[in-house]
């Protein structure tokens, strides 16, 4: 999501599904707004207007409600969301931006790209709350070709086989980023005592 002070909300994807999931609730949830799609390079731009002319957008009051810090951009009021919230509000940006690597052993996993940000103070909110759900991870800072201005990239990695088991107990199955069960086999037989 972006938005501005004189700027409606949008919601900007690559993939048509989650456009159309956004859209879905943004409609049921916010009656009164208008969406409308609009192509961006090999993606779409949902805009959310109201035919109030910005004066009123339900939207955006939602937004403004989550207190987002002004330098990190990241919206405070997370720190109030239940367990379940917090799953869900995770779900949701991992389907959007997450990945999920396979290394060649088909042993290691690594689950990223939550909490991306060229701002460190963002993905560090974003670790910790992930630790609060009993995911831990760590922060990885890179200078990426996309950065122009040489600042560094931050994005938070789970890696190893037991923090992608919780990952995926915890969060379940999210629709293009599934993690095969397969992967726990030698994980389950190796960390098995017996007496």
């Amino acid at each position: 999501f972006s938005f501005g002070k004189s700027q409606s909300p949008k919601f900007t994807n690559t993939n048509e599904r989650y456009i159309e999931r956004v859209k879905y609730l943004v409609e049921k949830l916010f009656p009164a707004i208008k969406t409308k799609l609009y192509e961006k390079g090999s993606g779409w731009d949902l805009l959310m207007t109201t035919d109030s002319k910005g004066k009123e957008n339900p939207v955006m009051n939602f937004l403004r409600e989550m207190d987002f810090d002004k330098e990190a951009e990241f919206p405070r009021a997370l720190n109030y969301f239940t367990r379940s919230q917090l799953i869900s509000y995770f779900r949701s940006a991992f389907a959007c931006d997450g990945y999920v690597h396979i290394k060649k052993d088909k042993k290691n996993i690594e689950i990223g790209g939550l909490g991306s940000s060229n701002e460190y103070a963002y993905t560090e909110f974003h670790r910790e709350l992930l630790n609060k759900l009993g995911i831990s991870g760590c922060i990885k800072s890179e200078i990426t070709c996309k950065n122009k201005n040489g600042k560094k990239f931050n994005r938070i990695v789970v890696s190893g086989q037991r923090n992608a088991r919780l990952f995926k107990e915890i969060m379940g199955e999210i629709e293009g980023k599934e993690i095969p069960d397969s992967l726990f086999d030698n994980y389950i037989r190796e960390n098995t005592t017996t007496l």
